[in-house]
């Protein structure tokens, strides 16, 4: 269902934790591109961290974000049909499609460092993505 909408957000529930983490894609992206062609970009997308604990988290603090640097806007996401979610050439945040699997990966390599407290895999208990509409007002 999110094949080919765009601008999109991810968010992902980290299992063991209350941690949410995430991102955020200004591309239109139907994992259909081929091997050699990859990875696209755009200055616009960017990842996040809520914190490593929601029960306790102050967003205005805890929350981190990172937009992709600049002279690595062009692996701000791989779109490819065998994996979920990427973000990054690390990947810097990557979730894989498989339930049975739950896995996911972290790091600071293409945006900017210190979103994530944690690095490394992780499993997911949950994620989501969920499209963006710009609503034109009047």
């Amino acid at each position: 269902m999110c094949d080919n909408v765009g601008p999109t957000l991810i968010v992902i529930k980290v299992e063991g934790t209350n941690e949410i983490i995430g991102g955020y894609n200004a591309l239109n992206v139907g994992w259909q591109r081929g091997w050699l062609s990859l990875s696209r970009g755009s200055k616009d997308c960017f990842i996040f961290s809520l914190g490593t604990d929601m029960r306790k988290a102050n967003i205005d603090e805890d929350a981190k974000y990172g937009y992709i640097l600049s002279d690595q806007i062009n692996y701000a996401i791989y779109d490819h049909p065998q994996d979920g979610p990427c973000f990054g050439s690390g990947p810097d945040l990557y979730v894989g499609f498989n339930c049975d699997q739950p896995l996911g990966y972290r790091q600071n390599r293409c945006y900017k460092s210190g979103v994530f407290n944690r690095q490394g895999s992780f499993r997911w208990k949950d994620w989501e993505i969920f499209q963006i509409v710009k609503e034109k007002y009047r």
